[in-house]
């Protein structure tokens, strides 16, 4: 059961890195587009309005597939200087911290979802875009990070309990001679 849900999270974690390579092209394709159309004296501000929009979608919905990577941000002077099971118990708390701080992240980035749902808030481009829907991929984000933090700290523990008991098993293997 719990294999199964780790790996629906891997896949919507791969599906969304594939939605992320779509929203690279699509950044690339509005920013030649608004030099072309520039170049033409044809100003427009939607283009930039949309590659905003893109940018930050692909930045909170690539957090959980960068970090199931082992990509993300970590302590590597700390974590090489140690043995083996101190970096899983430093990554086990770690990945414990991250999935406390996307808690309070998502539950907070919700609130600034409902107010912009409230008092209808939109962009100053033409056309207007909502901004409800940009702060939702924040939540979604950092539900996916939290989840892949779930994800990792599961693997820490499985590591640092393989470490205990090969421990225990080389202490009774001791114990007998």
């Amino acid at each position: 059961m719990i294999d199964r849900v780790i790996y629906i999270i891997d896949k919507m974690n791969r599906s969304l890195a594939n939605v992320g390579v779509i929203l690279v092209f699509l950044i690339a394709f509005l920013m030649c587009f608004d030099v072309i159309i520039r170049f033409l004296l044809i100003p427009e501000d939607w283009p930039l309005e949309v590659t905003k929009v893109c940018f930050t979608a692909m930045a909170f919905l690539l957090t959980g597939y960068v970090l199931a990577r082992d990509r993300h941000i970590n302590m590597e002077l700390v974590v090489d200087a140690v043995n083996a099971k101190t970096r899983c118990m430093l990554m086990a708390t770690a990945s414990i911290i991250g999935i406390i701080y996307c808690g309070i992240m998502a539950y907070y980035s919700w609130g600034m979802v409902n107010d912009s749902i409230a008092f209808a808030e939109y962009s100053y481009s033409w056309p207007p875009l909502p901004l409800a829907p940009v702060k939702a991929f924040a939540v979604i984000g950092f539900i996916l990070f939290g989840l892949q933090f779930v994800v990792r700290s599961r693997d820490y523990f499985l590591q640092i309990k393989k470490f205990n008991y090969s421990a225990t098993v080389k202490k009774t293997e001791g114990d007998k001679n």
